[in-house]
């Protein structure tokens, strides 16, 4: 499991190394989150700056009673990936999932629960600091 921090100025990817390689070190990427690199990862486009209206194309949808499933496809090639899925709850109107496929076919799924929007939250809540050990690639 990863764990995605966008503090509105900088975004961090850290991922801890799976528990069977012990001695191993926790990824972390780090950008600025209005560089191009960091805009392109498809977690961000969703979620800020207009998301899914604004940087993907609809090629279908898959409906049920409570959730609705939208296939999509990237506008433009500068994002990181080749096609994504969406699915959300009808009458929350939230996000309860995210899938995207990259260029070598590598599927990543975020999944969401207990979302609130426009609540305030302590700014320490969103601050992250790498550990130690950390290796740590940074994005300009």
């Amino acid at each position: 499991e990863s764990l995605i921090i966008a503090d509105g100025t900088t975004l961090w990817f850290v991922t801890p190394p799976p528990k069977e390689f012990k001695g191993s070190k926790t990824q972390v990427v780090k950008a600025p989150m209005n560089t191009k690199r960091a805009r392109a990862q498809g977690l961000l486009q969703i979620l800020t700056e207009g998301g899914v209206l604004k940087y993907f194309t609809v090629t279908g949808a898959q409906e049920n009673k409570n959730q609705i499933l939208y296939y999509l496809k990237p506008d433009s090639s500068s994002l990181e990936f080749t096609r994504a899925e969406v699915l959300v709850d009808r009458d929350m109107e939230t996000l309860l999932m995210l899938k995207h496929w990259d260029s070598m076919e590598n599927e990543t799924e975020y999944s969401f629960s207990d979302v609130e929007f426009n609540k305030s939250i302590d700014k320490k809540l969103l601050s992250y600091t790498p550990p130690k050990n950390a290796d740590v690639v940074i994005y300009k």
